[in-house]
C-alpha cells in the first residue's frame, strides 16, 4: 500500500529538519527523526521524490562531511537546553521556508492579477476566489 503524499506544510517541516541536522545524516536516520519528530510516516524512496527535501539532503550531507561537529560546545549545556535549542532551529528554520512560500504565492498572484486585467473570464474567477478567501 503507498504512503499518502506529503503536503507543502510537511514537506517545509522535513527541509527544516533537515537543515538544523548536526550529526551523521542518512536517509534511514532521517526517516526516523521524521517519524519521532513530526509524527510523519514516511520512506526514504518517498522523500527522495521531492526535488526540495532530496536537495536540502544533498546540500545537508556535504556540509556535514566538510565540518566536524564541534562535541565541546555542545558539553557545556544540558540537555535540556540542546533540545531547546534544536527546537528553536527548527522553528526559525520552518519560519524562513514560509516566507519564501509565502514570497512565491505573492508573485503568483500579482501575475494572475496582471493577466485577469485583461482577460475579463480570468477576472472573474479572481474576483470569485478572492470572495472566497474573505469570507
Amino acid at each position: 500500500m503507498a504512503l499518502p503524499s506529503l503536503d507543502t506544510e510537511q514537506q517545509i517541516k522535513i527541509q527544516a529538519l533537515i537543515k538544523g541536522w548536526r550529526s551523521k545524516l542518512t536517509w534511514d536516520l532521517l526517516v526516523e527523526r521524521i517519524k519521532e519528530h513530526l509524527e510523519i510516516t514516511t520512506t526514504r524512496q518517498t522523500l527522495s521524490q521531492y526535488i526540495a527535501i532530496k536537495d536540502a539532503y544533498i546540500i545537508k550531507k556535504q556540509e556535514l562531511r566538510g565540518k566536524p561537529i564541534q562535541a565541546p560546545k555542545l558539553l557545556k549545556y544540558l540537555q535540556k537546553d540542546i533540545a531547546l535549542a534544536e527546537q528553536t532551529q527548527q522553528l526559525e528554520n520552518e519560519i524562513e521556508l514560509y516566507k519564501k512560500e509565502v514570497a512565491a504565492l505573492k508573485f503568483f498572484i500579482k501575475e494572475l492579477n496582471a493577466v485577469a486585467q485583461s482577460n475579463p473570464a480570468v477576472m472573474d474567477v479572481f474576483t470569485q476566489t478572492m470572495k472566497k478567501i474573505k469570507g
